[in-house]
């Protein structure tokens, strides 16, 4: 798969890494507790893929992570255990816009291919 290096993927792997850090959580920490690889915290964190669900959720059950402010930099970096229903939307929300850039990069990905043939 080709790999991915522009600002959006750039800001996000950024904000990532900013709140692992701030967290004091380590790389480890995430592909121990999600079974990912160690190459892809690093190109998440580098701008060169985005996270999968499974790095946004721990981050977010453990450490409190805005899946919306990780994603967007919109909103506080971390949900407020009062915020409740809010809290689920703004997730909900996350995944979303999540699933849409995946879309995006697979539709350039397969115009590529038939740009090719």
């Amino acid at each position: 798969m080709k790999e991915q290096n522009d600002k959006p993927y750039l800001a996000i792997g950024t904000r990532l890494k900013e709140f692992r850090i701030e967290n004091q959580v380590k790389q480890t920490d995430i592909q121990e507790a999600i079974g990912q690889a160690f190459t892809h915290t690093s190109r998440v964190e580098n701008g060169k893929a985005l996270p999968n669900i499974n790095y946004l959720l721990y981050l977010n059950e453990k450490y409190d992570l805005n899946i919306n402010w990780a994603l967007t930099g919109a909103g506080d970096r971390k949900v407020h255990p009062k915020a409740g229903k809010s809290a689920d939307v703004s997730t909900l929300l996350a995944r979303i816009a999540l699933t849409e850039a995946r879309i995006d990069r697979m539709e350039k990905s397969i115009k590529a291919v038939l740009s090719q043939e």
